[in-house]
């Protein structure tokens, strides 16, 4: 967001913003020094002049304020008094009448616990807002705002911490335009795909069946699509003893997608390898025909791609894992046995590993690794680590590759999980990176 309208992005996040200044340089600048461990949203929520900032309370207790550049400093204004761990924070022009709302929601525990709500500010353009509140006793980590259905209002992706491990999708049905040109505001209706049966480290979507339709895989099961919200998703089992799903590809190459992942139920201790292949219908016959030697206690990173010796499965331990590993995927995965190859013993925050993914960071046409705040260069025969910027022993979750400025090049979104104290900005070659 270009806070200062220098036309420059800049970065809001920790209670401050960071000026871009050019290059590599960046100038801390503060907003509220009293809220460094916060969620932070900005956008043009009052028409006119620079961006305003929302900071709630993240992993703590807290106001949800707005702070509006007005005579050369910042103006709080505080919409709701108290958010409990108002892990999920974001803006949107939810109700389309032209002007930025707010989603905001409270984790279940910790946090309010029955008491826990979601809200929508509705916004006028002027700094007034409508508050809604959406649901109470749901808990919500990381909810997401998009257009989920596809017909061009935002919709509501939402997934609780430790209450009852559920996923729900709120469908925005009520934003057409009315015949004078008016826009109403929308109203929403709660989607419940289903209860995990367990706990699953991972959620993935993807067109398991071949109906056109993408599909839901969680821990040991897939939920089918009946290609509508209003109709009931049927839970599939992918078959034992595969019952933690950590990745989603055409493994054997017919068209289908096939199904990676442990035999252990969530974050129980366990690297022994499975994988279902799919007879293109959602019907799996499980193969343990892999062989790996390493891994620590639980999966938290996988990602698939060819890394120069052909398909590889790129993993990442909790603990214990002793680096980066890939399992090489053999021509014919269902009659020949898998093997693991130690990719470099570099973790990403030791002794905490947390998730990776890959991409062709320095553009020399090779997929390359991030992990945490260092990144994996494919030198083909070895790999060779680069330590973009220093983040605590424990910090760095989940992490993600996209070109977030537009400019041509991978843009690392790295996401702290242990409490760090301000936001970081971290470059490397050029790549702006960005803590959150």
């Amino acid at each position: 967001m270009d806070i200062d309208l220098d036309g420059k992005l800049d970065i809001v996040g920790g209670g401050n913003w960071f000026k871009h200044i050019e290059g590599k340089k960046f100038e801390v600048k503060f907003i509220d020094n009293d809220y460094r461990f916060t969620r932070s949203a900005a956008g043009d929520l009052i028409k006119g002049g620079r961006p305003e900032v929302v900071i709630g309370s993240g992993d703590g207790v807290g106001p949800l304020n707005l702070y509006e550049y007005k005579d050369s400093k910042w103006i709080k204004h505080t919409l709701i008094e108290k958010v409990d761990h108002g892990h999920t924070l974001q803006t949107g022009d939810i109700n389309d009448d032209g002007y930025l709302d707010i989603y905001t929601a409270e984790m279940y525990r910790p946090g309010a616990g029955p008491n826990c709500k979601q809200w929508i500010l509705y916004g006028d353009g002027k700094g007034y807002f409508n508050i809604e509140v959406l649901s109470t006793a749901i808990g919500t980590h990381e909810g997401k705002i998009g257009d989920l259905d596809g017909d061009g209002d935002l919709d509501i992706l939402q997934k609780d911490f430790q209450q009852d491990r559920r996923v729900d999708i709120w469908l925005n049905n009520g934003t057409a335009k009315s015949t004078l040109g008016e826009w109403r505001r929308g109203e929403w209706r709660r989607h419940h795909i289903d209860d995990l049966p367990a706990r699953a480290m991972f959620v993935l979507a993807g067109d398991i069946d071949g109906d056109g339709h993408r599909d839901l895989v969680a821990g040991g099961w897939w939920w089918k699509n009946p290609g509508s919200l209003e109709a009931s998703w049927s839970r599939c089992t992918l078959g034992e003893p595969l019952r933690n799903m950590a990745a989603l590809y055409d493994f054997d190459g017919d068209g289908d997608l096939d199904v990676l992942g442990t035999e252990g139920v969530g974050s129980e201790s366990n690297n022994t390898f499975v994988w279902a292949r799919n007879d293109g219908q959602g019907s799996f016959t499980v193969l343990k025909n892999i062989n790996y030697t390493g891994g620590g206690d639980f999966l938290q990173g996988c990602t698939v791609g060819d890394f120069g010796d052909g398909l590889q499965v790129a993993l990442s331990w909790h603990r214990g894992g002793g680096g980066i590993h890939a399992l090489n995927v053999p021509s014919n995965p269902s009659k020949t046995t898998w093997t693991s190859t130690l990719i470099s013993t570099t973790m990403s925050s030791p002794p905490q590993g947390e998730d990776l993914d890959h991409g062709d960071i320095d553009r020399d046409g090779d997929l390359d690794l991030l992990l945490g705040d260092v990144w994996l260069r494919n030198d083909g025969a070895r790999w060779t680590t680069f330590r973009m910027g220093r983040i605590k022993a424990g910090d760095s979750d989940r992490v993600d590759l996209a070109d977030v400025n537009g400019d041509g090049r991978l843009d690392a979104v790295i996401a702290l999980c242990g409490g760090s104290r301000r936001q970081r900005i971290l470059r490397v070659s050029g790549r702006s990176i960005r803590s959150v």
